[in-house]
């Protein structure tokens, strides 16, 4: 019942694809934001036939998406994919954008697949399939694991003209978890690839070896803090989705996997005891910083636990 409360209440102040990051009262003109009016589709998706009455918002979103949205959001035509703008993404540090990630972030079309399968039909399925063909002929590499995290098109260019940022990220595990990818090998290649971001509770946000890597989540916020927060700094709710990928894959069985999960008890027993942090610093011993009772931290986990232990 709350939940579909939440769902009515966005779906109120959707206008021409667009959703608020957040609802002040009355208030919902922040909408800087590719991801959100995508992961409402994929809650429509879970919540199933009680949530059947939302589709016209689905629709419209998708349809806008593909005319263009007021603030910049489009598909690529020729590829199908979904151009994003600055900092749109949940890596969304701006002033300075230390992860514009302009273009077409990867976790971004898995949603994107997603959400026209949730639509369905000809038409839909059609362009999802054309999507997800996208995805392995630019996000993929031969010799190389995993995906790239964005193809990088500041100026607007087609996928097919755009630059792979291939730093190692964990926004790629959502390809395997939301089940878009168009072969299994590709899936495997993005969960062995990122296996190097893995710590005790959670994920790098990018790998310890790329030079835009900061360890230590610290100091002042333009000049210290934003440069970590999504280049190395440790995330909670991303590493369930590596858990679920796992076993997934059948790269670990079940009974590993949540053995794997498990690594997540540290994380709650310390700090604010009986919840789960949102971030800890890259470098070990893996600090925890940032909001310290953190809602999708713990969601996440529990949402995996519960669906691999059934």
């Amino acid at each position: 019942k709350e939940a579909l409360q939440i769902v009515e209440a966005f779906a109120r102040v959707e206008e021409n694809g667009t959703l608020p990051n957040i609802i002040y009262g009355e208030t919902a003109g922040n909408r800087d934001t590719v991801d959100a009016p995508l992961w409402f589709i994929r809650t429509l998706a879970v919540l199933g036939r009680a949530a059947a009455k939302f589709r016209p918002v689905a629709e419209s979103i998708v349809e806008n998406y593909l005319k263009g949205t007021p603030n910049g959001i489009r598909v690529d035509g020729e590829s199908g994919l979904v151009w994003s703008p600055s900092h749109f993404t949940w890596m969304d540090t701006n002033y300075p954008a230390c992860t514009p990630r302009m273009g077409y972030p990867i976790e971004i079309q898995a949603l994107w697949i997603a959400a026209l399968r949730y639509l369905g039909g000809d038409r839909w399925n059609a362009l999802a399939d054309k999507a997800a063909a996208s995805i392995a002929k630019y996000f993929s590499c031969d010799g190389r694991d995993g995906l790239a995290d964005c193809l990088d098109a500041p100026n607007g260019e087609p996928a097919s003209k755009a630059a792979p940022d291939w730093g190692v990220r964990p926004n790629q595990l959502l390809a395997v978890t939301l089940d878009v990818l168009p072969n299994a090998e590709l899936a495997r290649s993005a969960v062995r690839a990122c296996s190097r971001l893995v710590v005790p509770g959670g994920v790098r946000s990018l790998a310890a070896d790329d030079n835009r890597y900061r360890g230590i989540y610290a100091g002042d916020e333009d000049s210290s803090r934003k440069p970590a927060y999504h280049n190395g700094t440790v995330w909670a709710w991303p590493f369930p989705f590596y858990v679920e990928a796992l076993a997934k894959t059948g790269l670990a069985s079940k009974e590993t996997a949540l053995s794997l999960l498990a690594s997540c008890v540290e994380n709650i027993n310390a700090g604010c005891v009986c919840h789960v942090s949102e971030i800890a610093d890259g470098d070990a011993p893996h600090a925890q910083k940032g909001c310290r009772a953190q809602a999708w931290s713990a969601s996440e986990i529990l949402r995996v636990w519960l669906k691999l232990a059934k």
